[in-house]
């Protein structure tokens, strides 16, 4: 029985940030909303064992940035095989690069391209929202590890009238990290990975009566066979169990097993704030992995999923907004719903 490595300790690093001290958010204007998150994966191995007679891969980023209305949307997009051959139209450094997203309503002037450091508007009347993203090497096409890094960040500061601004950054859609292979026998996988995450939300003392910050990261794994739709899923949220691996058996899957290996925090997580004033922030590390038994041989896709999602509000409740509250779900942040 071969082994093969698709991703040998490699480092899939879903965001870079510069978290803010406290005594940095103190010095921001009064009047600020602001929302931060980040998360890195780093270390990242995928090894499957089986007879892996093909492997194709395709890399889809986006960067969306949204404030009162007006839009930024930027997107970049390759592909190629890593077996038997290797072939694929994806830069060589980088290996895949998505402008920056950018809106402001006043001249607050646009960071650099590829800047991941957390910014902060120059003057205290402008409000500004980005994302930004990069794959700066893949071990598929050829380079030594994979390393990604993106940001997104929102920061609202008018008050005269309603300002409403968010910003989302996705390193990898439905598509973005997706392996194809094909086993000629029954296989198995094994994932493991490293991650560090931060989120940030303030609200500041002079913000308009009703303000909202929020910030939220997810991730999760996909498994598929694509004969008849049969699924493993898994979204690490912080405890080691039975049912946080979840297969779905269409017959294909019927000797497929999944276990958690290491699951040391929330890796699904938001965090919002609405009182004036009021701030929160969590950062988190630890390691994560799970271990799969029992692949038919065949095809399967393999999909890596990472969004960060960004919103902050300065202003007036709008109808949407004043319909969560009624329903309660502000608080709560975002539910991810789970299969039992």
């Amino acid at each position: 029985m071969a082994s093969s490595t698709i991703l040998r300790r490699s480092a899939l690093a879903s965001a870079t940030l510069v978290a803010l001290s406290v005594g940095a958010m103190s010095e921001r204007a009064a009047a600020a909303v602001y929302a931060g998150a980040s998360l890195e994966t780093s270390d990242l191995s995928i090894v499957i064992s089986g007879s892996v007679t093909s492997l194709g891969f395709t890399f889809d980023m986006s960067n969306d940035a949204n404030l009162n209305g007006t839009d930024d949307n930027e997107s970049a997009t390759c592909s190629g095989t890593a077996i038997p051959v290797m072939a694929n139209n994806c830069g060589a450094d980088p290996a895949l690069d998505a402008d920056q997203a950018f809106v402001t309503d006043s001249e607050y002037p646009k960071p650099p391209e590829n800047t991941f450091a957390l910014t902060g508007p120059l003057d205290p009347n402008e409000s500004y929202a980005r994302s930004d993203s990069i794959i700066d090497d893949a071990q598929v096409t050829g380079d030594a590890r994979t390393r990604t890094r993106n940001v997104a960040e929102a920061e609202v500061k008018t008050r005269a009238n309603s300002q409403d601004g968010d910003a989302t950054s996705e390193i990898s859609s439905d598509t973005g990290f997706t392996f194809s292979f094909d086993l000629g026998e029954t296989g198995s996988l094994v994932l493991d990975f490293d991650a560090a995450r931060d989120l940030m939300v303030d609200i500041g003392t002079d913000a308009f009566p009703f303000a909202l910050a929020r910030a939220g990261a997810t991730w999760k794994f996909t498994l598929s066979n694509d004969a008849d739709g049969s699924e493993i899923e898994w979204e690490p949220d912080g405890t080691i169990a039975a049912g946080d691996c979840m297969i779905t058996d269409n017959g294909n899957f019927a000797g497929v097993s999944c276990t958690e290996t290491d699951d040391d925090f929330d890796l699904n997580k938001t965090i919002t704030v609405s009182s004036i004033p009021s701030d929160m922030s969590e950062s988190d590390t630890g390691d994560f992995g799970i271990s799969i038994t029992g692949l038919p041989e065949g095809t399967h896709t393999l999909v890596l999923q990472e969004v960060k999602d960004i919103r902050v509000t300065n202003g007036a409740p709008t109808p949407g907004v004043l319909s969560l509250l009624g329903a309660g779900l502000l608080g709560l942040g975002w539910s991810r719903r789970r299969r039992v």
